[in-house]
């Protein structure tokens, strides 16, 4: 502990004060100095000091709010009508004027010309008139033909020429027109036995048609109209002569908005000779009334077919009734459901039949066909703006529909054989499209059939499946490109032991090009069966390999 005597905290200050105040001695004079003026004294010092303080009071209560006195304040309105007039207004609108556009200039002729493998020409020609609102005519001209096939060379070469001529007039009411051509096919029966010595010129099945056909169409009439009278004639070198007389109508009257009565018919008389028959005669007639409407956001289409057929095949009435009902709902802006339920005599031809099979024998009678129903479902599908998507699946049930079955006597001719009891069919059906403008466009459509046979043993040469993929592309306006690929599979025929064989399946591969040197003069190549399969559609009948095509195109 320290003690401090005789001394106050003042005392203590000045000192300090002083001490610093004071100018600076020596050592020696500094002791004098202390022994002059301080006295002795002790400090104390407690080192261990408490303060300690009252404890204060504090209020817990809580401050009670002031009494508010309640006042009530009414409002008063006080409403006023402004009239206001605003002078009207006054448009001064300029039309943006833009120059007019040039047509695109046209050119009166367009010539093809080429040359292939398998010693194939090609010439292709068109010539008509210019852009004209009182008429339009023109001519067209082809020619392509091989010398060679896949069997024999020449006893298999094909060959095909068209002379066709149209004209049309045109009033403020109606189009009138008329059209006449004449062409000439030539195949050879060249599924025979390997090893046989034949002549190209015994095996030749030729083809000439007459074709003559006139037209008048309705141009913005109250009642909508197309007539069309046709008459065909087709020969071969085998006594075959077949004449088609024929009379087509449809109407179209608008009762009001979305409601439109329909009317469609036709009257079909063909005469068809042969070695073997002096006349084969059929008439064909029908008409189909129908109403369409719309119901609950449904495009609806009802009506009747009324057909008179008088074929001698089997034991049918010649007056027969069919329905005539479809239906079109959009479940959604993007996807949409079509259905239809309906049934027509098919009309079948010598002419027709020989564009589906060219190997066909001669004196084969042609019948109609009876679809005696048809009943369809699809959905179709908006992807997005450039693609669509439709599947469907139909089911139909027929009476002497058509097949083709190898001679037994000729294996390489084929007869017309019908199943005249009733056989159905289904068919599951899927296609998509894409367009991109001018610039890409691709579409691929696929079939399944089933066949359900009554007297025929098998749906003979028909497929059980067709895949089909195209695509056309035009790069820089300059350079066209077209793909196509097929599938097929599933046909059946006979063999010459009368036993059932199956086809290979077929793939086709095709590819075409052109380069535009300018809008008159292009180049062009054609590959066809790319990978060379010598597959047969028919039996007996393999097609050709490799084909390649090139040539030039000129405008004039």
């Amino acid at each position: 502990m320290w003690i401090i005597n005789h001394m106050n905290y003042k005392l203590l200050y000045a000192v300090v004060f002083f001490l610093l105040a004071s100018p600076v001695f020596s050592q020696d004079d500094w002791e004098d100095h202390l022994e002059n003026e301080l006295e002795e004294v002790q400090v104390e010092i407690v080192k261990n000091r408490e303060i300690t303080l009252p404890k204060a009071s504090r209020n817990y209560e809580k401050v009670p709010p002031l009494p508010v006195e309640k006042r009530s304040t009414q409002f008063r309105y006080d409403f006023k009508n402004f009239n206001f007039e605003v002078p009207p207004l006054q448009f001064r609108l300029r039309p943006l004027k833009t120059k007019p556009q040039p047509l695109e200039k046209l050119y009166n002729g367009f010539v093809k010309a080429g040359f292939g493998n398998y010693n194939t020409p090609y010439l292709e020609g068109f010539y008509s008139n210019k852009r004209d609102k009182r008429y339009n005519y023109g001519i067209h001209l082809k020619h392509l033909s091989s010398q060679n096939g896949p069997i024999d060379d020449e006893n298999s070469g094909t060959g095909a020429s068209l002379v066709q001529a149209y004209g049309r007039i045109f009033s403020r009411k109606v189009a009138i027109g008329s059209e006449i051509s004449y062409s000439n096919r030539k195949n050879h029966y060249y599924g025979y036995n390997d090893g046989n010595i034949i002549l190209a010129d015994d095996i030749e099945h030729n083809f000439n048609e007459l074709n003559v056909k006139a037209i008048a169409s309705s141009i913005d009439t109250q009642i909508a109209y197309d007539v069309e009278l046709k008459y065909d004639y087709i020969s071969d070198n085998y006594e075959l002569k077949e004449n088609t007389l024929s009379v087509d109508f449809n109407t179209d009257v608008e009762l009001k908005k979305d409601n439109n009565f329909i009317v469609k018919g036709s009257f079909i008389h063909i005469n068809q000779s042969d070695s073997s028959f002096s006349s084969h005669k059929r008439i064909l007639a029908y008409i189909q009334p129908q109403y369409r409407f719309t119901l609950s956001g449904a495009k609806i289409a009802a009506g009747v077919n009324v057909t008179y057929a008088d074929d001698t095949l089997g034991k049918l009435a010649s007056f027969r009734v069919y329905p005539a009902i479809s239906a079109d709902y959009e479940i959604s802006n993007k996807v949409g459901v079509n259905v239809f339920f309906k049934g027509a005599t098919v009309n079948n031809s010598y002419r027709k039949v020989s564009y589906e099979n060219a190997f066909i024998a001669p004196n084969n009678p042609v019948y109609f066909t009876n679809n005696l129903y048809t009943l369809g479902l699809s959905l179709n599908a908006q992807m997005n703006a450039k693609s669509t998507l439709k599947v469907g699946l139909d089911y139909g049930s027929y009476k002497n529909s058509h097949f083709f079955m190898n001679n037994p006597n000729n294996q390489s001719q084929f007869l017309l054989v019908y199943d005249t009891g009733s056989i159905s069919v289904m068919n599951f059906h899927g296609q998509f499209s894409y367009s991109n403008g001018s610039t890409v466009q691709l579409s691929a459509r696929g079939d399944y059939y089933e066949y359900r046979m009554d007297i025929l043993q098998e749906a003979w040469h028909r497929p059980q499946y067709k895949i089909g993929i195209q695509g056309i592309f035009n790069l820089y306006e300059k350079i066209l490109l077209i793909t196509d690929v097929a599938f097929m599979g599933g046909i059946k025929a006979l063999d010459q032991g009368s036993s059932t064989i199956v086809l290979d399946p077929i793939i086709d591969l095709n590819f075409k090009a052109e380069y535009l040197f300018s809008k008159r003069f292009s180049v062009f190549v054609h590959l066809k069966n790319i990978l060379g399969n010598e597959y047969q559609l028919y039996s007996r009948y393999p097609v050709r390999g490799f084909q390649v095509l090139g040539g030039i195109s000129y405008s004039f």
